[in-house]
């Protein structure tokens, strides 16, 4: 029986490997993998006691198929990854594509499964603290057809802080938001703020200008006399 569970793992993960790298779709590497799992067993099945044989194989194809599957979830869950090879729990609607826009003033990126909105994508921070006009606001909205996972929210300049306590490290449903504010402490060059998220890809972004800081007093010759 061990015998028998071993080669099934073994030809699920293969036929799954297999399946994904040829291109097929999630359903096509699900079915790949329950043969990789059935054909090895039932080979085995020929002989005396063919009942008994049949009978064990098939509880060795669905152990085998079970360890190959649950391993792949658990490699999904653990690292947080897009799933590459099979249609895991959450994670079944087929394939689709990414897109995004920038530039305005607002930044979409949706694909198959997570997607976000970031509105404003873009701030101008004109005045150092949180007084009134100071202080900006930026949107983060839960697009896709699953939940929105946030992570770690950091400006890329210490001259720039971020109040990310409604968004960072929390998951969102559909339709769900969450408010970011952004305050100047120091004048300086054109920054941006990082948004970790679980959309495949780079992290999301909010430009960041602001004054470039007090210009400096031209620089003038000493005034020479003739001697």
């Amino acid at each position: 029986m061990v015998v028998a569970v071993a080669t099934a793992v073994c030809g699920s993960v293969l036929t799954t490997l297999l399946a994904s790298t040829a291109g097929a779709p999630p359903v096509g590497a699900l079915l790949a993998t329950i043969l990789g799992a059935a054909i090895p067993p039932l080979i085995a099945t020929a002989g005396p006691f063919h009942a008994v044989r049949l009978y064990g194989a098939v509880l060795a194809a669905a152990i085998g198929l079970a360890i190959a599957y649950g391993g792949f979830s658990v490699t999904y869950v653990v690292s947080g990854e897009k799933p590459k090879n099979l249609p895991l729990p959450g994670e079944a609607k087929g394939s689709g594509h990414s897109s995004g826009k920038s530039g305005g003033s607002v930044l979409t990126e949706s694909g198959k499964e997570p997607g976000i909105e970031v509105s404003p994508d873009s701030v101008e921070l004109t005045c150092v603290g949180r007084g009134q006009g100071c202080l900006k606001t930026v949107t983060l909205k839960s697009t896709g057809d699953v939940p929105l996972r946030i992570g770690n929210i950091v400006a890329e300049s210490d001259g720039v802080s971020v109040a990310a306590e409604d968004c960072a490290h929390k998951e969102f449903a559909k339709g769900a938001n969450c408010t970011l504010a952004l305050w100047l402490v120091a004048e300086g060059a054109p920054t941006r703020v990082v948004i970790h998220q679980n959309l495949p890809g780079k992290p999301s972004y909010v430009r960041v200008s602001r004054p470039s800081g007090p210009s400096s007093p031209p620089v003038t010759s000493p005034e020479v006399t003739p001697s």
